[in-house]
């Protein structure tokens, strides 16, 4: 039993390892890395989302490369842009012993457009998940890139920035939690801390465009992973660019939800959850040094867009700092 003890732990330390080398916990740790993406751009243009995978091969700055299968994801950004945010599959056997061992398929957010190809836009909404990294380690890490894209079919290239996303699996392994496959969660079956805590940051961000108990077509949930615990689930949210923070010219709040702007504030976390507001408003008060200080240091972004950035999450502050406007702004309008 003791053997297997302690074989367990050591897959887990292996795993931890592994995956850190990748998604430092460290916000400030990872500097972005340089990579070459070899693709059929034309064919991987018409490819359909989620379905069609294609042969490209990933190259990093020292030289290796590996082949990776590389497929475009999600519907609704296509609808706006005209280059889709991708998979890539990887063999795990070819990475053994490079940045990528353990990765089998990751989530490349990429650039809208070659008109919306501003590294402000998706460094901002990387930064998001920064914050959340600092709030709570049960959120989704992410790496950014540099990347050369090198079309196979026309033998060209273009650079942009872009970022990866830690896979859902992996972060439930991270945290020793399962991920949940249901069709909606139960608003008592909730972890309540962090169901509220995630009611703030979302408001923190201007983020509207999540449910971290339903989902389109039946599955949980919109734009949030949920992973059980034994003290209930925790709905991982991701895909933020959407946000106030972000506030891309293609993305615009939902008509019902009777609000102008992103960067309009709309707090939507539970009535259920409001006794915890005062311990979980204590918690971001506590943290606000910490925030503030990542964005000014966050050099990915532009320094005009940081500027905005710090005043966007500075005006939060104002809210939270007074007893009233936590009220008026949050207690009040819970749902």
């Amino acid at each position: 039993m003791r053997h297997l003890l302690l074989t367990a732990l050591l897959l887990s330390s292996q795993l931890a390892l592994a995956d850190d080398l990748l998604f430092p916990a460290d916000p400030h740790a990872a500097r972005p890395l340089q990579v070459e993406l070899h693709i059929p751009r034309a064919l991987l243009l018409k490819a359909k989302p989620d379905e069609e995978e294609l042969a490209g091969r990933l190259v990093l700055a020292d030289g290796t490369q590996f082949n990776v299968g590389v497929s475009p994801r999600g519907k609704s950004r296509l609808e706006h842009c005209s280059f889709p945010p991708l998979w890539l599959n990887f063999e795990k056997k070819a990475v053994v012993g490079t940045l990528f061992t353990k990765q089998n398929k990751l989530k490349l957010v990429t650039h809208c457009s070659s008109k919306l190809a501003s590294r402000e836009y998706l460094a901002t909404e990387m930064l998001a998940y920064r914050l959340l990294n600092i709030m709570t380690d049960y959120s989704f890490r992410v790496r950014a890139l540099e990347i050369n894209y090198v079309d196979t079919q026309r033998n060209n290239s273009e650079s942009r920035f872009g970022f990866l996303i830690e896979h859902k699996k992996r972060l439930a392994k991270r945290l020793g939690l399962e991920v949940l496959d249901t069709p909606g969660i139960k608003l008592a079956d909730l972890e309540p801390n962090y169901a509220g805590l995630i009611g703030v940051f979302s408001f923190m961000i201007g983020n509207t465009d999540f449910s971290i108990r339903r989902g389109p077509e039946g599955n949980c949930c919109h734009n949030a992973v949920p992973l059980m615990a034994a003290t209930g689930v925790f709905p991982v949210p991701y895909d933020f660019d959407a946000s106030g923070l972000v506030n891309p010219p293609y993305a615009a709040p939902a008509p019902n939800l009777r609000i102008r702007r992103l960067t309009q504030r709309l707090y939507r976390g539970y009535c259920k959850h409001n006794a915890l507001l005062p311990q979980i408003v204590t918690e971001f008060e506590g943290k606000k040094s910490e925030l503030l200080a990542l964005v000014e240091s966050f050099d990915d972004i532009p320094g005009l867009r940081r500027k905005k950035t710090s005043k966007f999450l500075s005006r939060f502050y104002e809210v939270i700092d007074k007893e009233g406007s936590v009220r008026s702004k949050l207690i009040k309008r819970c749902r």
